[in-house]
C-alpha cells in the first residue's frame, strides 16, 4: 500500500474540497435551470414510501438526464402512472399497447405516458428512471423507440445509472 506524505495528503484533501465544490455547484446550476415535469397518478393502492422513493430519484436524477439529453429543447410534462394491482396494470396495458407482456412491470405508451407496476422486486425507483429516460428518448427523436433495440435499452440503462454486464443480462452467452 502506498502512503502519502503529509503535503501529499492535504494536497489530495483540497483537491477533494474543490472536486466537491465544484459538483455541488454545478449539480445546483442544472437542477435550478431544469424544471422536473413529471405527474404521479394512482391507480389503486400504492404505498407512500413507494411513491416518496419514485419522487426521491426522479427529482435527484431527472435535471441532470434533462440536462445531457435534450440540452436547450423544451421538455414535455411526463405523467408517471402506478400500479400495485398486476391484473389491474395488464388489463392497462393490453387497452393500450393491444397485448399483455407477462413478467413487464413498465412500459411508455409515447413520449409522455410512463407506465409501472409498483412490485417488491427490483428497485422501483431505478426502473421509474429507466422508463422516464424511454419518454425521454422519444421527445428527443419520435421515431427512437425500440430502434434498433439494443441502442433503446442501452440509452435508458446509461442515464438511470444501471449498469448490467451483457453476460449478466441473459443477452449474450458463454
Amino acid at each position: 500500500m502506498t502512503r502519502l506524505s503529509a503535503e501529499g495528503a492535504g494536497t489530495l484533501n483540497c483537491f477533494r474540497m474543490t472536486f466537491l465544490w465544484v459538483f455541488i455547484w454545478v449539480g445546483q446550476c442544472v437542477s435550478a435551470a431544469t424544471e422536473v415535469p413529471v405527474k404521479i397518478q394512482v391507480h389503486g393502492s400504492v404505498a407512500p414510501e413507494d411513491i416518496t422513493l419514485i419522487e426521491n430519484r426522479l427529482q435527484f436524477s431527472l435535471p441532470t438526464v434533462i440536462e445531457s439529453m435534450l440540452r436547450s429543447q423544451s421538455v414535455q410534462p411526463i405523467t408517471l402512472q402506478l400500479w400495485h394491482d398486476e391484473s389491474q396494470f395488464m388489463d392497462a396495458m393490453e387497452e393500450a399497447l393491444g397485448q399483455r407482456a407477462p413478467g413487464s412491470r413498465g412500459y411508455i405508451t409515447g413520449p409522455t405516458d410512463v407506465r409501472m407496476l409498483v412490485t417488491t422486486q427490483g428497485d422501483i425507483a431505478l426502473e421509474a428512471l429507466h422508463e422516464t429516460v424511454h419518454a425521454l428518448s422519444l421527445q428527443l427523436n419520435p421515431s427512437f423507440g425500440n430502434n434498433p433495440r439494443w441502442l433503446w435499452e442501452s440509452v435508458a440503462q446509461y442515464y438511470a445509472d444501471a449498469f448490467v454486464h451483457p453476460v449478466d443480462s441473459g443477452i449474450v452467452t458463454h
